[in-house]
């Protein structure tokens, strides 16, 4: 079985659970015409993120670490790249000093 993030903790039942409804979907969208396929998942991938993050509560990281842990992959790319071009050239090269010694 393979490791789960550590914010998400499923059972071996709901890995298998939605392993098969991952090959049902990927069988059904295989089976549609490439351009019907196409704006389906053109259409579905905006439904799965989690939208614009919140403003904060408790204090902008909380806030920023919140909805990141439910963003997609697109959405976590988009954001950190408009929030690193809209920084002050100092700010940004201390954020990408700071990313790239988490990375």
């Amino acid at each position: 079985m393979s490791v789960s993030p550590d914010h998400i903790a499923f059972s071996d039942a709901e890995w298998q659970a939605r392993a098969e409804a991952a090959t049902a979907f990927c069988h059904a969208v295989a089976k549609c015409h490439p351009d019907d396929a196409a704006v389906l998942m053109v259409g579905i991938l905006p439904l799965l993120g989690v939208g614009a993050p919140v403003p904060p509560l408790l204090g902008y990281m909380d806030a920023a670490r919140d909805w990141a842990r439910f963003a997609t992959v697109p959405e976590l790319k988009a954001h950190i790249a408009a929030a690193v071009e809209q920084l002050p050239s100092s700010d940004r090269r201390a954020a990408l000093a700071y990313v790239q010694g988490v990375a």
